[in-house]
Protein backbone atom coordinates (compact mmCIF):
# COMPACT_ATOMS: atom_id res chain seq x y z
CA UNK A 1 0.00 0.00 0.00
CA UNK A 2 1.48 3.43 -0.95
CA UNK A 3 2.69 5.86 1.73
CA UNK A 4 0.91 9.15 2.51
CA UNK A 5 3.91 10.80 0.56
CA UNK A 6 4.00 8.62 -2.42
CA UNK A 7 0.29 9.35 -2.70
CA UNK A 8 0.27 12.75 -2.67
CA UNK A 9 3.46 13.06 -5.27
CA UNK A 10 0.86 10.46 -7.72
CA UNK A 11 -1.94 13.06 -7.19
CA UNK A 12 0.23 16.08 -7.95
CA UNK A 13 1.91 14.25 -11.08
CA UNK A 14 -1.44 13.43 -12.44
CA UNK A 15 -2.88 17.04 -11.75
CA UNK A 16 0.45 18.25 -13.78
CA UNK A 17 -0.13 15.84 -16.75
CA UNK A 18 -3.74 17.39 -16.92
CA UNK A 19 -3.04 20.58 -16.92
CA UNK A 20 -0.09 19.76 -19.56
CA UNK A 21 -2.41 18.10 -21.50
CA UNK A 22 -5.29 20.86 -21.69
CA UNK A 23 -2.71 23.71 -22.08
CA UNK A 24 -2.02 21.54 -25.35
CA UNK A 25 -5.76 21.14 -26.11
CA UNK A 26 -6.11 25.29 -25.79
CA UNK A 27 -8.54 24.67 -23.06
CA UNK A 28 -6.30 27.85 -21.04
CA UNK A 29 -8.39 28.26 -17.93
CA UNK A 30 -8.85 24.48 -17.02
CA UNK A 31 -4.90 24.53 -17.81
CA UNK A 32 -4.05 27.06 -15.18
CA UNK A 33 -6.63 25.69 -12.46
CA UNK A 34 -4.38 22.41 -13.18
CA UNK A 35 -1.50 23.85 -12.94
CA UNK A 36 -2.20 25.84 -10.15
CA UNK A 37 -3.48 23.01 -8.25
CA UNK A 38 -0.64 20.76 -8.67
CA UNK A 39 1.72 23.98 -7.59
CA UNK A 40 -0.32 23.35 -4.26
CA UNK A 41 -0.31 20.09 -3.85
CA UNK A 42 3.71 20.13 -4.22
CA UNK A 43 4.38 22.80 -2.28
CA UNK A 44 2.76 20.11 0.63
CA UNK A 45 5.81 17.90 -0.50
CA UNK A 46 9.05 17.62 0.64
CA UNK A 47 12.06 18.25 -1.89
CA UNK A 48 9.59 18.68 -4.92
CA UNK A 49 11.47 22.63 -5.53
CA UNK A 50 12.10 21.13 -9.18
CA UNK A 51 8.65 20.02 -9.88
CA UNK A 52 7.31 23.53 -8.39
CA UNK A 53 9.05 25.15 -10.93
CA UNK A 54 7.90 23.25 -13.40
CA UNK A 55 4.41 23.97 -12.57
CA UNK A 56 5.18 27.86 -12.62
CA UNK A 57 6.97 27.25 -16.01
CA UNK A 58 3.38 26.11 -17.66
CA UNK A 59 1.34 28.55 -15.95
CA UNK A 60 3.07 31.10 -18.13
CA UNK A 61 3.15 29.19 -20.75
CA UNK A 62 -0.78 28.99 -20.81
CA UNK A 63 -0.55 32.90 -19.32
CA UNK A 64 1.26 33.73 -22.30
CA UNK A 65 -1.08 32.22 -24.78
CA UNK A 66 -4.30 33.15 -23.35
CA UNK A 67 -2.86 37.13 -23.83
CA UNK A 68 -1.83 37.66 -20.29
CA UNK A 69 2.17 38.43 -20.75
CA UNK A 70 2.81 40.00 -17.84
CA UNK A 71 1.29 37.47 -15.44
CA UNK A 72 3.12 35.08 -17.08
CA UNK A 73 6.75 37.21 -16.86
CA UNK A 74 5.50 37.13 -13.26
CA UNK A 75 5.21 33.05 -13.45
CA UNK A 76 8.44 32.81 -15.41
CA UNK A 77 10.63 34.81 -12.77
CA UNK A 78 8.98 32.85 -10.02
CA UNK A 79 9.63 29.63 -11.77
CA UNK A 80 13.38 30.67 -12.47
CA UNK A 81 13.96 31.28 -8.97
CA UNK A 82 13.00 27.73 -7.63
CA UNK A 83 15.36 26.41 -10.31
CA UNK A 84 17.97 28.41 -8.96
CA UNK A 85 17.83 26.40 -5.98
CA UNK A 86 18.01 23.05 -7.39
CA UNK A 87 21.00 21.40 -8.98
CA UNK A 88 20.99 20.04 -12.32
CA UNK A 89 18.79 23.05 -13.70
CA UNK A 90 20.64 24.22 -16.32
CA UNK A 91 18.75 23.42 -19.36
CA UNK A 92 15.24 24.81 -17.45
CA UNK A 93 16.59 27.57 -16.59
CA UNK A 94 18.10 28.34 -20.06
CA UNK A 95 14.67 27.68 -21.55
CA UNK A 96 12.77 29.86 -18.70
CA UNK A 97 15.11 32.68 -19.72
CA UNK A 98 14.40 32.19 -23.16
CA UNK A 99 11.01 32.25 -22.88
CA UNK A 100 11.00 35.03 -20.81
CA UNK A 101 12.92 37.04 -23.70
CA UNK A 102 10.00 35.74 -26.15
CA UNK A 103 7.13 37.60 -23.71
CA UNK A 104 9.62 40.55 -23.49
CA UNK A 105 9.84 40.92 -26.83
CA UNK A 106 6.04 41.21 -27.49
CA UNK A 107 5.90 43.32 -24.91
CA UNK A 108 8.34 45.62 -26.62
CA UNK A 109 10.81 45.55 -23.47
CA UNK A 110 13.82 44.46 -26.18
CA UNK A 111 16.54 45.67 -24.12
CA UNK A 112 15.14 43.01 -21.64
CA UNK A 113 14.58 40.45 -24.41
CA UNK A 114 18.35 40.82 -25.22
CA UNK A 115 19.59 40.15 -21.97
CA UNK A 116 17.20 37.42 -21.41
CA UNK A 117 18.27 35.73 -24.58
CA UNK A 118 22.12 36.23 -23.55
CA UNK A 119 21.92 34.51 -20.37
CA UNK A 120 20.01 31.65 -22.05
CA UNK A 121 22.09 31.13 -24.62
CA UNK A 122 25.33 31.34 -21.87
CA UNK A 123 23.80 28.47 -20.13
CA UNK A 124 23.23 26.19 -22.74
CA UNK A 125 26.53 27.18 -23.95
CA UNK A 126 27.41 24.98 -20.85
CA UNK A 127 25.35 21.96 -21.22
CA UNK A 128 26.40 19.56 -24.34
CA UNK A 129 23.96 18.34 -27.12
CA UNK A 130 22.33 21.59 -27.44
CA UNK A 131 22.87 22.92 -30.27
CA UNK A 132 19.23 23.16 -31.32
CA UNK A 133 18.69 24.90 -28.25
CA UNK A 134 21.67 27.66 -29.03
CA UNK A 135 20.49 28.24 -32.24
CA UNK A 136 16.77 29.26 -31.35
CA UNK A 137 18.16 31.67 -28.73
CA UNK A 138 20.34 33.68 -31.45
CA UNK A 139 17.62 33.62 -34.04
CA UNK A 140 15.56 35.10 -31.29
CA UNK A 141 18.06 38.03 -30.75
CA UNK A 142 18.23 38.22 -34.09
CA UNK A 143 14.08 38.73 -34.65
CA UNK A 144 14.86 41.44 -31.14
CA UNK A 145 17.91 43.05 -32.85
CA UNK A 146 16.18 43.64 -36.43
CA UNK A 147 12.75 44.81 -34.33
CA UNK A 148 14.68 47.94 -33.00
CA UNK A 149 16.71 48.34 -36.06
CA UNK A 150 20.04 46.97 -35.62
CA UNK A 151 19.92 44.81 -38.63
CA UNK A 152 23.63 44.50 -38.74
CA UNK A 153 23.73 42.80 -35.49
CA UNK A 154 20.86 40.78 -36.41
CA UNK A 155 22.21 39.61 -39.47
CA UNK A 156 25.53 38.08 -37.35
CA UNK A 157 23.14 36.39 -35.12
CA UNK A 158 21.59 34.77 -37.89
CA UNK A 159 24.19 33.93 -39.33
CA UNK A 160 25.16 31.90 -35.99
CA UNK A 161 21.97 30.36 -36.19
CA UNK A 162 22.12 29.48 -38.99
CA UNK A 163 25.42 27.87 -38.85
CA UNK A 164 24.13 25.61 -35.70
CA UNK A 165 20.76 24.59 -37.25
CA UNK A 166 22.93 23.15 -40.37
CA UNK A 167 24.45 21.23 -37.98
CA UNK A 168 21.46 19.27 -37.04
CA UNK A 169 19.07 17.06 -38.62
CA UNK A 170 15.91 18.11 -39.39
CA UNK A 171 16.00 21.54 -39.46
CA UNK A 172 14.64 22.47 -42.48
CA UNK A 173 12.04 24.92 -41.29
CA UNK A 174 14.06 26.61 -38.70
CA UNK A 175 17.02 27.26 -41.66
CA UNK A 176 14.39 28.39 -43.68
CA UNK A 177 12.94 30.86 -40.88
CA UNK A 178 16.49 32.02 -40.47
CA UNK A 179 17.22 33.04 -44.30
CA UNK A 180 13.47 34.62 -44.53
CA UNK A 181 14.61 37.15 -41.29
CA UNK A 182 18.27 37.13 -43.19
CA UNK A 183 16.02 38.87 -46.42
CA UNK A 184 14.12 40.89 -44.10
CA UNK A 185 16.98 42.55 -42.08
CA UNK A 186 18.90 42.76 -46.04
CA UNK A 187 15.33 44.72 -47.26
CA UNK A 188 16.12 46.90 -44.17
CA UNK A 189 19.77 47.79 -44.82
CA UNK A 190 18.60 48.41 -48.74
CA UNK A 191 20.49 44.98 -49.87
CA UNK A 192 17.78 44.17 -52.34
CA UNK A 193 19.77 41.70 -54.37
CA UNK A 194 21.00 39.71 -51.59
CA UNK A 195 17.94 40.01 -49.36
CA UNK A 196 16.26 38.25 -52.78
CA UNK A 197 18.83 35.39 -52.59
CA UNK A 198 17.85 34.95 -49.20
CA UNK A 199 14.62 34.59 -49.72
CA UNK A 200 14.91 32.05 -52.57
CA UNK A 201 17.29 29.52 -50.32
CA UNK A 202 14.43 30.36 -47.41
CA UNK A 203 11.71 29.29 -49.98
CA UNK A 204 13.36 25.81 -51.37
CA UNK A 205 14.03 24.83 -47.77
CA UNK A 206 10.05 25.39 -46.70
CA UNK A 207 9.44 23.28 -49.60
CA UNK A 208 11.06 20.29 -48.40
CA UNK A 209 9.09 20.60 -44.97
CA UNK A 210 5.14 19.58 -44.89
CA UNK A 211 2.92 22.25 -43.89
CA UNK A 212 4.62 25.34 -44.31
CA UNK A 213 2.31 26.64 -47.12
CA UNK A 214 2.04 29.72 -44.76
CA UNK A 215 5.81 30.33 -44.59
CA UNK A 216 6.77 29.90 -48.21
CA UNK A 217 4.07 32.20 -49.05
CA UNK A 218 6.08 35.23 -46.56
CA UNK A 219 8.69 34.01 -48.37
CA UNK A 220 7.24 34.84 -51.43
CA UNK A 221 5.67 38.28 -49.98
CA UNK A 222 9.51 39.00 -49.22
CA UNK A 223 10.57 38.25 -52.51
CA UNK A 224 7.96 40.36 -54.38
CA UNK A 225 8.89 43.29 -51.65
CA UNK A 226 12.61 42.78 -53.31
CA UNK A 227 12.12 42.82 -56.45
CA UNK A 228 9.79 45.95 -56.40
CA UNK A 229 12.32 48.19 -54.61
CA UNK A 230 15.24 47.03 -57.72
CA UNK A 231 12.37 48.04 -59.85
CA UNK A 232 11.47 44.39 -61.30
CA UNK A 233 7.55 45.15 -61.43
CA UNK A 234 6.42 42.20 -63.50
CA UNK A 235 8.37 39.58 -61.29
CA UNK A 236 7.20 41.36 -58.05
CA UNK A 237 3.29 41.27 -58.96
CA UNK A 238 4.23 37.55 -59.88
CA UNK A 239 5.79 36.55 -57.29
CA UNK A 240 2.82 38.43 -54.62
CA UNK A 241 0.05 36.75 -57.07
CA UNK A 242 2.27 33.03 -56.17
CA UNK A 243 2.17 34.36 -52.33
CA UNK A 244 -1.67 34.91 -52.63
CA UNK A 245 -2.35 31.21 -53.92
CA UNK A 246 -0.72 29.83 -51.06
CA UNK A 247 -2.37 32.25 -48.47
CA UNK A 248 -5.90 31.25 -49.64
CA UNK A 249 -4.54 27.46 -48.72
CA UNK A 250 -4.03 28.62 -45.22
CA UNK A 251 -6.95 29.71 -42.69
CA UNK A 252 -6.75 32.24 -40.40
CA UNK A 253 -4.46 34.51 -42.65
CA UNK A 254 -6.64 37.31 -43.58
CA UNK A 255 -4.18 39.96 -42.65
CA UNK A 256 -0.93 38.12 -44.52
CA UNK A 257 -3.33 38.44 -47.88
CA UNK A 258 -4.21 41.84 -46.89
CA UNK A 259 -0.65 42.81 -46.93
CA UNK A 260 0.30 41.09 -50.29
CA UNK A 261 -2.99 42.53 -52.03
CA UNK A 262 -1.24 45.84 -50.33
CA UNK A 263 2.04 45.24 -52.20
CA UNK A 264 0.15 44.27 -55.37
CA UNK A 265 -1.54 48.00 -55.19
CA UNK A 266 1.40 49.55 -54.93
CA UNK A 267 3.33 48.02 -57.72
CA UNK A 268 0.63 48.64 -59.95
CA UNK A 269 0.17 52.23 -58.87
CA UNK A 270 3.76 52.88 -59.40
CA UNK A 271 3.82 51.31 -63.17
CA UNK A 272 0.82 53.46 -63.81
CA UNK A 273 -2.07 50.37 -63.56
CA UNK A 274 -4.18 52.94 -61.04
CA UNK A 275 -7.33 50.87 -62.20
CA UNK A 276 -5.86 47.50 -61.16
CA UNK A 277 -3.96 48.98 -58.24
CA UNK A 278 -7.66 50.44 -56.77
CA UNK A 279 -9.11 46.91 -56.66
CA UNK A 280 -6.21 45.46 -55.33
CA UNK A 281 -6.35 48.25 -52.30
CA UNK A 282 -10.28 47.67 -51.79
CA UNK A 283 -9.64 44.00 -51.64
CA UNK A 284 -6.74 44.43 -49.23
CA UNK A 285 -9.19 47.31 -47.29
CA UNK A 286 -11.89 44.13 -47.19
CA UNK A 287 -9.48 41.60 -45.81
CA UNK A 288 -8.01 44.29 -43.05
CA UNK A 289 -11.79 44.87 -41.98
CA UNK A 290 -12.41 41.28 -40.50
CA UNK A 291 -9.19 42.04 -38.67
CA UNK A 292 -9.29 43.85 -35.29
CA UNK A 293 -6.59 46.94 -34.55
CA UNK A 294 -5.94 47.37 -38.01
CA UNK A 295 -7.10 50.90 -38.34
CA UNK A 296 -3.94 51.98 -39.47
CA UNK A 297 -3.40 49.28 -42.51
CA UNK A 298 -7.05 50.26 -43.09
CA UNK A 299 -6.41 54.13 -43.25
CA UNK A 300 -2.99 53.34 -45.26
CA UNK A 301 -5.99 50.87 -48.20
CA UNK A 302 -7.65 54.53 -48.46
CA UNK A 303 -4.98 57.04 -48.33
CA UNK A 304 -3.61 54.39 -51.71
CA UNK A 305 -6.72 54.25 -53.00
CA UNK A 306 -6.95 58.07 -53.19
CA UNK A 307 -3.64 58.59 -54.80
CA UNK A 308 -4.65 56.37 -57.42
CA UNK A 309 -7.83 57.66 -58.00
CA UNK A 310 -6.11 61.15 -58.06
CA UNK A 311 -3.92 59.64 -60.76
CA UNK A 312 -7.14 59.06 -62.81
CA UNK A 313 -8.73 62.49 -62.09
CA UNK A 314 -11.74 60.62 -60.34
CA UNK A 315 -11.04 63.73 -57.85
CA UNK A 316 -14.42 63.39 -55.95
CA UNK A 317 -13.53 59.36 -55.59
CA UNK A 318 -10.02 60.90 -54.20
CA UNK A 319 -11.42 63.13 -51.59
CA UNK A 320 -13.90 60.38 -50.42
CA UNK A 321 -10.75 58.45 -49.48
CA UNK A 322 -8.47 60.65 -48.49
CA UNK A 323 -11.55 61.59 -45.93
CA UNK A 324 -12.42 58.12 -44.87
CA UNK A 325 -8.32 57.57 -43.97
CA UNK A 326 -7.85 60.43 -41.84
CA UNK A 327 -11.21 59.72 -39.91
CA UNK A 328 -9.06 56.37 -39.13
CA UNK A 329 -5.81 57.63 -38.80
CA UNK A 330 -7.56 59.86 -36.12
CA UNK A 331 -8.02 56.80 -34.42
CA UNK A 332 -4.13 55.84 -34.34
CA UNK A 333 -1.58 57.60 -31.88
CA UNK A 334 1.76 58.14 -34.07
CA UNK A 335 -0.11 59.05 -36.87
CA UNK A 336 0.05 62.64 -37.24
CA UNK A 337 2.50 62.54 -40.50
CA UNK A 338 0.06 60.74 -42.43
CA UNK A 339 -2.72 62.62 -41.07
CA UNK A 340 -1.20 65.81 -42.75
CA UNK A 341 -0.78 63.81 -46.07
CA UNK A 342 -4.55 62.69 -46.05
CA UNK A 343 -4.92 66.68 -45.44
CA UNK A 344 -2.38 67.21 -48.78
CA UNK A 345 -4.77 65.06 -50.33
CA UNK A 346 -7.72 65.84 -49.22
CA UNK A 347 -6.25 70.06 -50.41
CA UNK A 348 -5.42 68.73 -53.97
CA UNK A 349 -8.42 67.08 -54.58
CA UNK A 350 -10.20 70.24 -53.35
CA UNK A 351 -8.09 72.53 -55.57
CA UNK A 352 -8.30 70.06 -58.59
CA UNK A 353 -12.01 70.63 -58.09
CA UNK A 354 -12.44 74.53 -58.05
CA UNK A 355 -12.90 74.35 -54.12
CA UNK A 356 -9.92 76.62 -53.49
CA UNK A 357 -11.07 78.34 -50.45
CA UNK A 358 -11.19 75.02 -49.05
CA UNK A 359 -8.38 73.58 -50.45
CA UNK A 360 -6.19 76.39 -49.03
CA UNK A 361 -7.67 75.43 -45.40
CA UNK A 362 -6.53 71.58 -45.85
CA UNK A 363 -3.39 72.52 -46.42
CA UNK A 364 -2.95 75.39 -43.77
CA UNK A 365 -4.46 72.38 -41.41
CA UNK A 366 -1.92 69.69 -43.33
CA UNK A 367 0.98 72.08 -42.01
CA UNK A 368 -0.33 72.31 -38.24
Amino acid sequence: MPSQDEEGRRRARETYDAGVALRREGRHEEALAELTSALELYRGLHGTRWRQADCLHGMGLVLREAGRPEEALASFQDALSLYHQVEDTEKEQAGCLNITGITLRRLGRYEEALASYRQALELYRSQSGTGREQAMCLRNTGLALRTVGRYEEALASYRKALELYRSQGGTEREQGMCLRNTGLALHGLEKHEEALEAYRQALELYRQVEGSERDQALCLHGTGLALHAMGRHEEALASYRDALGLYHQVDGTQKDQALCLYGTGNTLRQVGRYGEACIAFQEALGLYRQVEGTQRDQASCLYNTGLALGSMERHEEALASYRDALVLYRQVEGTEKSQAECLNGIGKALHATGRYARAREAFRDAQD
